[in-house]
């Protein structure tokens, strides 16, 4: 009994060393239909308009040095690094459809590593970078001037990096965690909503007890890249801002009944009509009496309507099965005619990932008894889907924002199957030894 023992775990232990050289093997993978996808169907040059547009136009105003308050509207972090890749190659969309590719196949080598941490299973999660590597979505957005590629592989990375930190607790892999949240901070803002998810995590798992050290190393890596944008902005703006201002009128159209807003004539975006709202008929565009990164006055305009309309905080609950593919909201871009090959997918991952997800976490939640620190990885990646699944109800509930996320649902889609199939082989051996205990010998 003993060298079984022995023996089992010398092969864990080696399985567990060959997963970063089969995730390199499934980056290799991946690559293939991204870079198929981003050369030849659908390169990002070829379609530039509307976030693109702005987002490309915020690049260059960043190489320039020329940016001004309306820079400030969307988050500095992928126009930033737009500017690096147009500096160094003469603005060439090849080198972004490339770095794209890579980053979306990286994201997948990352898939395998969260979900073999997760599931100690290595046909479950070869079975969810798999998924991740063909999963549609994810793919279709490496061929836009679009921040979700970007942002989907610093997710990810910020989870993989979190949960190293169990097993490698030094100033030098928290400093790590806390960097690549705040890159996906300065991607997407709505990443912030997880920083103290994932900050409280790490001071109830942090194997050391190190609780303190682990948020203050944690929050030494965030903050200083955190500031720095926030005091640029604030030098554009000519008042104290954040990392970006258009969160006020993403929380307005949210929770109104609005469509559309329009700026001042002075103001150089003009106008915002989110997916969400303008799907709804008949058009109702608010005139707005100040500037789109105005964020305060959006701010209050939303929250007064609530306190004259609170039944809103209920009936905005649709904004989440929107931001699941499941409303009248579809995919925008869309994908010159084959818009269902984005809607089945979301669907899939809905009904084959997300519903068995919750299923098995209500299954460890109720099971008693229930140890929380067994499931330290799960609680991490439960809590950065929840923060994505609050900034679908309260500021945008449009498939795109969730999309990034995707692969994390995929894991934890993959480890319910997991669940399911070693509890179904267990009930089988159950009851055959049962059965085989209640036939008398001879």
């Amino acid at each position: 009994m003993k060298s079984t023992t022995v023996s089992s775990l010398w092969r864990e232990a080696n399985e567990a060393r060959l997963q970063p050289w089969i995730a390199a093997l499934l980056a290799l993978v991946a690559s293939s239909p991204r870079l198929w996808f981003v050369l030849v169907e659908h390169p990002p040059g070829l379609y530039v308009a509307s976030d693109m547009a702005h987002y490309e136009a915020c690049a260059e105003h960043v190489r320039r040095g020329v940016a001004t308050v309306a820079d400030t509207f969307t988050p500095v972090g992928y126009p930033a690094l737009l500017a690096f890749l147009f500096a160094i190659s003469q603005k060439s969309y090849v080198l972004v459809a490339f770095i794209h590719a890579l980053l979306g196949s990286a994201t997948v080598a990352i898939v395998h590593l969260v979900a073999y941490r997760i599931s100690r299973s290595f046909p479950f999660s070869l079975g969810a970078s798999l998924a991740t590597t063909f999963y549609f979505p994810i793919i279709f957005y490496a061929g836009f001037l679009l921040s979700e590629t970007v942002f989907g592989f610093l997710v990810v990375l910020s989870v993989w990096l979190a949960l190293r930190t169990c097993d490698r607790c030094t100033r030098t892999a928290r400093l790590w965690v806390g960097m690549a949240m705040a890159a996906a901070t300065l991607v997407r803002p709505n990443f912030a909503i997880a920083i103290p998810i994932v900050l409280l995590w790490g001071a109830v798992f942090d194997r050391n007890r190190a609780h303190a050290r682990f948020v203050r190393w944690t929050l030494a890596g965030a903050l200083p890249l955190l500031l720095a944008v926030c005091i640029y902005n604030s030098g554009l703006a000519g008042r104290p801002t954040g990392i970006a201002t258009n969160g006020g009128v993403n929380f307005f159209l949210a929770h109104s009944d609005y469509t559309a807003v329009r700026f001042p004539a002075s103001d150089v975006i003009g106008g915002i009509a989110p997916r969400p709202n303008a799907v709804n008929e008949p058009a109702n565009v608010f005139e707005a009496p100040f500037h789109a990164y105005d964020e305060s006055a959006f701010y209050r305009l939303a929250i007064e309507n609530l306190w004259r309309r609170p039944t809103r905080l209920f009936l905005d609950l649709q904004h989440i099965t929107d931001g699941f593919g499941l409303g009248h909201v579809g995919y925008w871009p869309g994908y010159m005619g084959r818009d269902a090959w984005l809607v089945v997918s979301g669907q899939v991952l809905f009904w084959l990932c997300v519903i068995p997800s919750c299923l098995h976490l209500a299954f460890f939640v109720f099971r008693r008894p229930f140890d929380l620190r067994e499931h330290a990885a799960r609680v991490l990646v439960w809590g950065v889907l929840g923060s994505m699944v609050l900034t679908l109800y309260l500021f945008l509930g449009d498939p795109r924002i969730r999309v990034p996320f995707d692969p994390l649902w995929i894991v934890l889609g993959a480890d319910a199957w997991r669940g399911f199939f070693f509890g179904v082989r267990a009930l089988h051996r159950s009851r055959h030894d049962g059965a085989m205990d209640g036939v008398s010998p001879g």
